[in-house]
């Protein structure tokens, strides 16, 4: 497959995901839409080697935390209880399943992990955070996408 498509069919499946995800580690969908941007401007003078990689999606997942980071460094927006308080990898899943509504398995192809990897996680999440913050998941603002 032509590399330039393979990275265009990429982006057109996980634009909406990513700025979903940005959006409510940001607290804002106007900087969830610039860091999703980013990512897929970063991913595609990367494509070559990201496509080579074991696995694109979990490359590519790492690169939209690392510019979400970045992002949350730059701005003022707190960010949520999960990320302050669970690993990574389970403050993600946390967020896609619960937050963002998506199956174990759209989780796991979004981060480039198996869905019994997300399931874990979960798992995780669930015994980590306090009852209240379990049973509710919020974050520290209230504007959720």
């Amino acid at each position: 497959m032509n590399l330039a498509i393979g990275y265009a069919a990429f982006a057109q499946r996980h634009r909406t995901p990513y700025r979903r995800y940005a959006a409510s580690r940001l607290n804002s969908d106007t900087l969830g839409d610039l860091v999703a941007e980013r990512v897929l401007d970063i991913l595609s003078w990367q494509w070559p080697q990201v496509v080579g990689s074991e696995s694109p999606a979990a490359e590519a997942w790492a690169v939209l935390r690392q510019e979400v980071m970045t992002a949350l460094g730059l701005h003022s927006n707190c960010p949520d209880v999960l990320h302050r308080t669970l690993s990574a990898a389970a403050a993600d899943a946390a967020l896609l399943h619960y937050r963002l509504g998506m199956r174990l398995t759209e989780a796991g192809v979004l981060m480039g992990t198996p869905a019994s990897s997300v399931a874990a996680h979960l798992l995780v999440a669930e015994r980590a955070l306090p009852p209240s913050i379990a049973a509710s998941l919020t974050a520290c603002h209230s504007h959720w996408p």
